[in-house]
């Protein structure tokens, strides 16, 4: 017994000494989610700043930022196929987005989601005031939140499992479930009522997505899709394949010059276009200058690719102010990366991110990562015209746009600056990570105190966040390489095992913690995969709300039993995703099965069948009659 303490006692001292070096090794998510379409004014909330900013089209998302629709607002975001809609004044938070979970937090609102593909290790789930909501199969889901903090989720398409108070129960598509009360919450389930005007703009912007001819030469989770065939054309060419061209650019337009630079952690100094089409061609592939054109090249097909970004090398150095002469300050400059060059990230990776990173255009089997000098390499777009852009030190720190703040520099200059790598050296400050220049600070719709600070159940426990932006500002000072600290804001609780529901509260950037330390894990290598035949799916019809988002009549209430004792999930393991064995599915809009046991161990609160529905009953008299004899025969029967 003594060896065996000693034992686990060296072994948590070694967790304790490798902890600041594990948390470095740990590579960022792959994907993130974007703003594609704003209509009104929207506010966003950084994950690491406790200040809110104005919504910016082609902004990254990802763990704990905030998005807040101001009266007669709504915006619409995209994580690959996925789309989230957000009516006005609704109130959301990504607890959790990686590779393998989106979790929300919606504290009030109406939130319509539309989920085309589902792997069998994702996870979607909505967190409210008073319930969890799980997505189990790709459809179309709305979910609503009063100011009271009731919940109704309505399934157009597809199913969904609402957990509550330790139980749960299932909704399946044409039903809504209303769910009342936030301690001792009560739910009743009715057929989804006829749409309204915001299930109507929901569904038209489906339609508009349904039918994508980019999909045969791109992947529905490479985020930012949507929006290559309104705004470009596909041309095969013998040397590059399928090359995607913008069909209409502003005049001296060139990659990375119409936008802005702003500072998203944890991958540093991100790139945010101006065009509307503005997202894939900028974090994923290479330009090319093909016949005094710039053309995009997505690269070999892969099913999820990962996300970067920037993709362009930078120009410069502490010394290039004095070639370029730019009033005593410091030029930054860069230009994007060409066919088959490699993309080195400036932040701490593994290898194998590397590669994956890289995979869709460049040969990554020839390739040793370790031994890659990225100031050596022979750019070829560094020597076509008018292909770097260059602005003062000043204005990139500013996040002014880069169009505006550009300044002429010869040829000559540009090939003798030297290049100083993926990713710019200056210090980011606040108005970098709020995506704003320091001369548009103004203030913008915020929502109130009590929304922000509902607490909502949480059926995952969601990742700690870690520490503020201005915690980590002496890192910063003089440092190119941008932290790779995780993102940090609204720390929730240590999390319950997950056989019960969690209600996680959140907190604020000058609270936020530190990333808890976690063994790194083995990533997955990224192969090239053929391009499947896109498939479109099909329409949704008829998507609709209740007609009565209040029915006190018939209510069952969610009622917790004591659970056997679960066992302990494992620390910094995300937990399985455990589902109840799910009943038969009745008709459309039919009366709901028995509520189900939320985890193994849990009786259900009605373990006998739901009494019928007045409108559900059919037959006379005698036929129940008869019917209940079948139910229960007599005792010589059974003989």
């Amino acid at each position: 017994m003594n060896i065996a303490r000693i034992v686990r006692k060296v072994a948590l001292a070694v967790t304790v000494i490798c902890c600041g070096s594990l948390i470095l090794r740990a590579d960022p998510p792959g994907r993130v989610g974007r703003i594609n379409f704003i209509q009104g004014p929207v506010s966003f909330r950084p994950a690491t700043v406790d200040d809110w900013g104005p919504a910016t089209p082609n902004y990254p998302l990802t763990t704990g930022d905030h998005l807040w629709t101001d009266q007669g607002s709504r915006t619409e975001i995209h994580i690959g196929s996925t789309a989230i809609r957000m009516a006005d004044q609704t109130e959301i938070g990504f607890l959790n987005l990686s590779d393998e979970a989106i979790q929300i937090r919606l504290s009030q609102g109406s939130l319509n989601l539309r989920v085309r593909h589902f792997d069998a290790d994702d996870a979607y789930e909505v967190d409210t005031p008073n319930v969890a909501v799980s997505l189990l199969r790709p459809g179309s889901y709305r979910i609503d939140v009063d100011p009271d903090g009731d919940t109704n989720v309505s399934v157009v398409q597809g199913e969904a499992e609402v957990t509550a108070n330790a139980s749960a129960f299932s909704v399946y598509p044409r039903q809504v479930a209303i769910i009342t009360g936030i301690d001792q919450p009560t739910y009743d389930i009715r057929p989804v009522g006829p749409p309204d005007g915001w299930d109507q703009w929901c569904l038209n912007r489906d339609r508009r997505e349904d039918h994508i001819s980019s999909l045969r030469y791109v992947s529905a989770d490479m985020v930012g899709y949507e929006d290559l065939d309104t705004y470009g054309t596909w041309h095969a060419t013998p040397e590059y394949g399928s090359v995607w061209f913008p069909t209409s650019v502003a005049q001296g337009w060139a990659p990375y010059r119409f936008g802005h630079w702003v500072w998203v952690e944890p991958w540093g100094w991100t790139w945010v276009d101006d065009a509307p089409w503005g997202f894939a061609p900028f974090h994923y592939g290479r330009w090319v200058f093909i016949d005094d054109t710039w053309g995009w090249i997505p690269g070999t097909y892969v099913a999820r690719p990962v996300y970067a970004p920037a993709l362009v090398a930078f120009i410069g150095g502490r010394n290039w102010n004095i070639s370029i002469g730019v009033g005593g300050g410091v030029g930054v400059g860069w230009f994007p990366l060409g066919p088959h060059e490699l993309y080195v990230p400036s932040y701490a990776v593994s290898t194998t991110y590397i590669r994956n990173v890289n995979v869709t255009n460049v040969n990554v089997t020839n390739i040793n990562v370790q031994n890659i000098n990225v100031t050596r390499i022979n750019y070829v777009n560094r020597t076509v015209p008018n292909a770097v852009t260059v602005v003062p030190q000043q204005a990139f720190g500013r996040t002014e746009s880069a169009a505006k703040a550009r300044i002429a520099v010869n040829s000559r200059e540009v090939i003798s600056a030297p290049v100083t790598g993926t990713t710019a050296p200056v210090t980011p400050r606040v108005e970098n990570v709020l995506g704003r220049p320091e001369s548009g600070s103004k203030e913008v719709p915020r929502p109130p105190s009590t929304v922000v600070q509902r607490p909502v159940v949480a059926h995952m426990p969601p990742p700690q966040h870690p520490a503020p932006f201005e915690a980590r500002q002496p890192a910063n000072q003089g440092n190119q390489q941008p932290p790779v600290n995780r993102r940090g804001e609204e720390a929730p609780k240590a999390a319950a095992p997950p056989q019960s529901p969690n209600r996680v509260s959140p907190t604020f950037p000058s609270q936020g913690q530190p990333v808890n330390p976690r063994p790194e894990e083995t990533p997955k290598t990224v192969q090239p995969q053929p391009r499947p035949s896109p498939t479109p799916p099909q329409n949704q019809e008829n998507q609709g709300r209740p007609a009565n988002p209040r029915f006190e009549e018939n209510r069952r209430p969610i009622t917790p039993q004591q659970p056997q004792q679960p066992q302990q999930p494992q620390p910094n393991q995300r937990p399985a995703n455990v589902r109840p064995a799910v009943p038969p599915r009745p008709a459309e809009g039919g009366a709901p099965p028995a509520m189900q046991p939320a985890r193994p161990g849990i009786t259900p609160p009605h373990p006998a069948a739901p009494k019928e529905r007045p409108e559900a009953r059919k037959g006379s008299d005698e036929q129940n009659k008869n019917d209940k004899n079948k139910e229960n025969p007599r005792k010589e029967d059974r003989k």
